[in-house]
């Protein structure tokens, strides 16, 4: 079997034990839509023959969504459609493909980020879970900007990007949002 259905079906199980533990948390659609876009586009490349970058750019941008709740349902699936639509006019042209995934993936960066601060304001402390998805996320937008900088050398570093994620999919088996938090301990001068 090649190392690449490997990587597939361990990031199939491992996004898919993630959903499950983050079921009834505010961050469990951005778990499913992990947990589905490799089967999903893997089903729709195997029926009809649909490359699986063309389908990529949607499903980031659903997670960002997933991210917040501003967004109303027409504009949601407008929004998809217009990504969708871009995705398969760009073509077989790699280049932008991977520059759309990139864009996407640095939204959903700092959306998290940005999380993370009102976190600390909020709590005076440091969510794991929120450090962790941030790391899962830059690792993402990492992957995407080296296939762009070289789709040979950064097929290499995709890949170990890959296992990392499933590393760190194991880790949101045990971790959610309502995991402790670390309080951030102020000396008064």
């Amino acid at each position: 079997m090649p190392l690449t259905h490997i990587l597939l079906y361990l990031s199939i199980l491992a996004w898919a034990l993630a959903a499950i533990k983050q079921y009834k948390t505010s961050y469990f659609t951005f778990f499913l839509l992990n947990a589905l876009s490799d089967p999903v586009t893997r089903i729709l490349y195997l029926s009809f023959q649909l490359w699986p970058l063309k389908f990529y750019p949607t499903f980031i941008l659903l997670k960002n969504f997933s991210l917040t709740s501003r967004f109303k349902l027409p504009m949601i699936l407008t929004t998809s459609i217009v990504v969708l639509s871009t995705s398969f006019f760009i073509g077989d042209n790699v280049f932008w493909l991977y520059l759309l995934c990139l864009i996407l993936s640095l939204l959903i960066f700092f959306t998290l980020v940005n999380k993370l601060i009102e976190h600390i304001n909020q709590t005076r402390s440091f969510s794991l879970f929120l450090i962790l998805l941030i790391f899962y996320q830059l690792i993402t937008s990492i992957k995407y900007a080296a296939m762009l900088l070289d789709i040979g050398k950064g097929g290499i570093s995709f890949y170990l990007a890959n296992f990392s994620q499933i590393l760190l999919g194991i880790g949101f088996i045990f971790v959610n949002i309502n995991t402790k938090n670390f309080p951030i301990k102020a000396e008064k001068f």
